[in-house]
């Protein structure tokens, strides 16, 4: 041994450091995390008696659930123009009357009332299918849908905007209350031409440093809907509408004794007198999408537009994120809109039940979808895209209903959607039956609601908040299908779901690639 090397030696000694540290480096493993560092299990409530509904209003109040509107059959039928009248598409006898008071924890109905004794106006949107709502300190809005007119007994995109305290909502429905004298005293009306959307999204600005309502995407479709178009007309948003509602006078509204909504159109983003590139415009055609409030990786919140159909030209859904921002100021309230081409969605592009949870930790947001129907499904070991063909029967659009759960990851190093490996939506052991024909697939339309107090005030779930085992919310109602080309068989589920999120115990997935 040289006389540098038994030195060296000595003052390792010396100092309790490992022999091997003379001779060579030690080699340190760090395990890679994985990809979603959490489990979400799901559980059929077997004493649920929901009776089904899509596409309806979802309110939660403390322990008790309002569903109301909607569907109470299935996905909507596609009668050629001679049919429509006979067969239409969507039945007036199949919209949805019944407002419902649920247990949120036990899905029991615990009291209901029809809305057809409130004002015609009032009825007409709460039997609508696909409006946009949301609450903001306990005063429910419901905006435009899709619902019948009673002056031309024919269907349109509705201009109106409601308002009603949810608490006093559900004591009238409990107690059998629901009537003219309620909404004169109660419910606050108002329109504008800018609220005629359907199957766009209504949320509240605060998450993003405003104090307006964003209407999202979404379109106006007027008429009976058939593949032959006849006398319908159709025109997409394209846009984010920012407004300002506001209760006025009680109990004056012309010709109906409500009380007043005042509706003030504040902006239209992007803006209306810009010329936009064409591509801008295309990722803007969006409807029947995924809107809620996420984070980025940063912790700064955004709203996002996940998915949605049709790009135009094609039979196809969106698979770029549309981020939605505000300017930093509650007096400007300015909006911005982005779409990140860099983040890829390749499931469950129509509306569906997600469920957002962020790591403070990891600096990771992740955003789990629950099957629904898709621009892409999974097949043999890798994702498929089906052509679609019309000319058989059931028609093939391309865009079939999937059970597969996915969970979207973005962080500060890129993004990818992972599935989630033998888990099922819904699970294989607790399926609807839609006319006793099991139907393993379900999502579309279908609704999270979550448990109270999961949410934080960016309305994700903490993960690092959650320390055990914990019911973080529900799966609610939806459009299953016993096939994913059904034809005509599909139903509204009712089945109810109880969620719990697992932390500490990875799901294991698989990265999903373009095909």
């Amino acid at each position: 041994m040289k006389i540098q090397d038994l030195k060296q030696l000595l003052w390792l000694i010396v100092l309790g450091l490992p022999l091997a540290c003379a001779t060579q480096s030690t080699q340190v493993s760090v395990e890679k995390p994985a990809a979603v560092p959490y489990q979400l299990q799901l559980k059929q409530l077997a004493g649920s008696d929901f009776p089904g509904l899509h596409s309806m209003i979802y309110a939660r109040n403390n322990d008790k659930l309002l569903l109301m509107a909607g569907r109470v059959n299935g996905l909507h039928g596609f009668p050629g123009q001679s049919r429509a009248s006979a067969n239409p598409s969507f039945p007036a006898d199949k919209k949805n009357e019944t407002a419902f008071v649920i247990d949120v924890s036990t899905g029991k109905v615990l009291a209901s009332a029809s809305v057809t004794t409130l004002p015609s106006p009032i009825a007409q949107q709460l039997t609508a299918s696909n409006t946009q709502f949301t609450v903001v300190n306990d005063v429910l809005y419901v905006a435009g849908g899709y619902g019948y007119d009673t002056d031309s007994k024919s269907m349109k995109t509705l201009s109106q905007v409601m308002a009603v305290s949810l608490p006093e909502f559900i004591s009238a429905v409990e107690h059998g209350s629901l009537n003219s004298d309620f909404a004169k005293q109660s419910i606050y009306v108002g329109s504008h031409p800018a609220l005629a959307i359907t199957g766009g999204d209504l949320e509240y600005a605060d998450t993003i440093g405003g104090d307006s309502f964003l209407l999202v995407f979404g379109h106006q479709f007027d008429g009976v809907y058939s593949t032959g178009g006849g006398t319908a007309t159709q025109k997409y948003s394209e846009s984010v509408r920012q407004f300002n509602f506001k209760l006025g006078q009680s109990g004056s509204q012309a010709g109906t004794n409500l009380g007043i909504l005042d509706v003030e159109l504040m902006g239209v983003y992007p803006p209306i007198s810009r010329t936009r590139p064409v591509e801008e415009t295309e990722q803007y055609h969006r409807r029947d999408l995924t809107v809620l409030p996420l984070l980025a990786p940063d912790g700064s919140n955004r709203i996002a537009a996940l998915g949605g159909v049709f790009v135009p030209g094609q039979m196809a859904g969106f698979v770029n994120p549309v981020f939605i921002t505000g300017d930093g100021s509650k007096q400007t309230q300015s909006v911005n809109l982005s779409v990140d081409t860099s983040i890829s969605q390749l499931m469950s592009q129509y509306e569906v039940a997600t469920v957002p949870v962020y790591s403070q930790t990891q600096k990771t947001m992740y955003t789990t979808f629950f099957a629904g129907i898709s621009q892409y499904y999974w097949k043999d070991g890798k994702l498929n895209h089906d052509t679609p063909n019309f000319n058989i029967s059931p028609p093939v659009d391309g865009l079939p209903f999937i059970n597969s759960i996915s969970t979207l990851k973005v962080d500060s190093s890129g993004s990818g959607q992972y599935l989630h490996n033998s888990e099922t939506f819904p699970p294989a052991t607790a399926q609807p039956s839609c006319g006793g024909t099991a139907a393993p697939y379900l999502g579309a339309e279908t609704v999270f609601v979550a448990a109270k107090g999961v949410l934080d005030s960016n309305e994700v779930i903490q993960l690092e908040s959650v320390s055990q085992s914990t019911v973080v919310g529900y799966l609610v109602g939806g459009i299953a299908a016993t096939a994913p080309y059904p034809g005509d068989k599909t139903c509204a589920s009712p089945t109810y779901y109880e969620v719990t999120l697992v932390p500490h115990k990875a799901t294991d997935t698989t990265l999903l690639s373009m095909p």
